[in-house]
């Protein structure tokens, strides 16, 4: 949670600067957990909860910026540092700049920093927040560049076509 709340923090101070203002939208299947809703802000930071395909679509669709957060806690950084979700690979085939917000070594950072998917910020900062939104408010031409390129890589390499035929040929070489 304190990621979430790092962002939330960024995002009202990010508005409290002026310029475009950005909106913070929290969805998933459960409350994240130690989140309270303190941070919830009207027209600023909102949780949606639970959403179906279809409209975690047309939100995505509609989105300039996805963020996905990782915890910076060492107690479960050695639990989920290897894990890959599920959203990584679908978020980069969107098209959509892409932040991740977590500590190097974790699997997902570490692929995006090596092959240049996203924005990583790997230090827990939310003054580093705050700058990457005025940056990205000012001139997302950049994130928007390397998003098509994020999309691109994803479509080759993350999908469920490429990713089987990796697992096979690693099987094979294990049982050669």
């Amino acid at each position: 949670f304190q990621s979430i709340e790092d962002i939330a923090a960024a995002v009202q101070q990010h508005n409290r600067g002026g310029g475009r203002p950005a909106v913070l939208e929290i969805y998933g299947g459960e409350y994240p957990e130690g989140c309270c809703r303190e941070i919830l802000a009207d027209g600023e930071i909102t949780y949606h909860g639970r959403i179906d395909l279809d409209e975690r679509l047309n939100i995505i669709a509609g989105a300039d910026l996805l963020v996905i957060p990782f915890t910076f806690d060492k107690e479960y950084f050695q639990e989920y540092r290897l894990s890959i979700p599920t959203k990584l690979p679908e978020n980069l085939a969107t098209g959509k700049p892409l932040l991740l917000y977590g500590p190097k070594g974790m699997a997902a950072t570490d692929l995006c920093l090596k092959h240049d998917l996203a924005t990583v910020l790997t230090e827990r900062s939310v003054p580093s927040l705050v700058k990457f939104l005025r940056e990205f408010t000012d001139n997302s031409e950049p994130y928007l560049n390397k998003a098509a390129g994020a999309q691109h890589f994803a479509k080759r390499e993350l999908s469920a076509k490429a990713t089987s035929l990796r697992f096979q040929n690693m099987l094979h070489r294990i049982a050669a």
